[in-house]
Parts: C-alpha cells; structure tokens; sequence
C-alpha cells in the first residue's frame, strides 16, 4: 500500500510521503497500543513543519513559506 500512495502522491509538489521501518499502524496515537515516543515526535514535527510551510504561506507572493 505505501508504495502506491507514493507513487501516486510523487509528481504532487504540495505532498511528502514518509515511511517509519518498524512501526505499526498508529505509532503515534497517544495511549495506543502501538504508540511510540520517539517515532511520534518525528512524524508530529514534520507534519507541523508541513503545515505551517504551506498553510502559513506570504499571501502577498503566493510563495509558501512563513512570511518575514
């Protein structure tokens, strides 16, 4: 499954696709059974990361980006 979500997602300049080797499925549900810290910590930061890139876009510019 994950490599047709990258394939599907690689000529998408605005999606990132990551993998986690010896994950399960929800490692970063808190409370989870298969919750990992260090795992979830990384995944977390990047998705943020993501977010405030695209969502905190300069509007004036169009460009992504935080504005300065």
């Amino acid at each position: 499954a994950q490599a047709v979500i990258k394939t599907a997602l690689a000529d998408n300049p605005y999606a990132v696709a990551y993998s986690y080797p010896g994950q399960s499925h929800a490692f970063a549900r808190h409370g989870g059974a298969h919750y990992n810290a260090q795992a979830a910590a990384l995944a977390n930061g990047r998705t943020w990361s993501h977010l405030e890139h695209y969502l905190c876009a300069d509007r004036s510019s169009g460009e992504p980006g935080v504005p300065a």
